[in-house]
């Protein structure tokens, strides 16, 4: 990759695979459809994605870093370059007699023309003093010297930042976890309405209440079941202030979340709960056992002071210490007995 530019063939042939291992375990057997678009996985995870790398774009990122030797005057490959093009040991570009021009010893696309033909216009358009020599900068850096990864970041992220970045890759929950809420971000589990999409013929009601169809927004919030679940958590915040989506659940928390430890716990709250309830329709379909709102609450806060005493980190004792004041400890022994299996083996 260093060296040679990837064919579309081989990059689909590796993506393919890398596709069928992500979601669904096997390269060889899945056939499954994908839950997010490939070029969203490879976005770094400020921009929303999962990092995974974009065989394109750090090929494309490998080759550039001979462009950055080429001009760079104390690599190799520079005084080769200048040895040969340019004379009195001048910069090659400042004259227009000595004009570059590609060697090229094989045939190239007529896209590939127009590229070079490109690049040879922004070339004559440069005019640097012919007694000093060029300094090259690149500003995407801060020390100002061409870097790989960098140039991938570039090429791959275009410079957006995700809003629920520090929310989902912040937070002391296990990386199961971590990538099932960035799903939910996505609204890209499968709920009934996104089977239903998909060509599902079933019945799209909500299995907890009967009185909506199963989305994202309805499962976790609004939802009868979901409600009792939130009620329980915070008995004396005012829920009717409560967001209808799972987006404003984390951007307007402050207003209905009444004190200091409720807010500083709601990144772990947050995913533990929704993960809770997502498994909860499972059994109730699958096993015909109907999880209580109790029984979530109770195992949720279980594991969140798992997790926040698990961490080293000085912001994981800081969340600890906040779980205990908060009370959780008490909500965690309510239902003892009924857990929701291995779900956070």
């Amino acid at each position: 990759m260093s060296f040679f530019k990837l064919s579309c063939l081989v990059i689909k042939a590796i993506d393919q695979i890398r596709r069928n291992f992500l979601w669904g375990g096997n390269p060889q057997y899945y056939r499954g459809k994908n839950l997010v678009k490939w070029e969203n996985v490879c976005k770094d995870k400020r921009a929303g994605g999962l990092e995974i790398i974009d065989m394109h774009n750090f090929n494309q990122s490998l080759l550039s870093k001979w462009i950055w030797k080429t001009l760079d005057r104390e690599s190799l490959i520079s005084k080769v370059i200048f040895s040969i093009y340019s004379s009195n040991d001048s910069n090659p570009i400042s004259n227009p007699q000595e004009r570059w021009k590609p060697i090229l010893r094989r045939g190239i696309s007529e896209e590939d023309k127009r590229d070079i033909t490109h690049l040879l216009l922004h070339i004559d358009q440069v005019m640097p003093s012919p007694i000093m020599h060029d300094s090259v900068q690149w500003p995407f850096n801060s020390t100002n010297t061409f870097t790989v990864k960098s140039f991938y970041s570039l090429l791959n992220n275009g410079g957006t930042v995700s809003p629920l970045h520090n929310f989902i890759w912040y937070s002391p929950v296990p990386l199961k976890v971590k990538i099932f809420f960035w799903i939910l971000s996505k609204k890209k589990l499968q709920t009934k309405d996104n089977l239903h999409k998909k060509g599902w013929g079933g019945d799209p009601s909500c299995p907890f209440c009967n009185q909506d169809i199963e989305a994202h927004d309805h499962l976790f919030i609004p939802c009868s079941f979901s409600s009792a679940v939130w009620s329980i958590i915070f008995p004396s915040s005012n829920l009717s202030h409560c967001p209808k989506e799972v987006s404003s659940m984390i951007s307007d928390k402050d207003k209905f979340l009444d004190n200091l430890n409720q807010r500083m716990l709601w990144r772990v709250l947050f995913p533990c709960h929704c993960w809770c309830i997502w498994s909860s329709p499972n059994n109730l379909i699958f096993n015909n056992t109907l999880i209580t709102p109790l029984s979530i609450v109770s195992n949720a806060d279980r594991f969140t002071l798992f997790w926040t005493g698990a961490y080293s980190s000085r912001k994981a004792h800081c969340l600890h210490r906040a779980a205990v004041e908060f009370g959780l400890q008490d909500m965690a022994k309510a239902n003892e007995g009924e857990v929701l299996g291995e779900n956070f083996a």
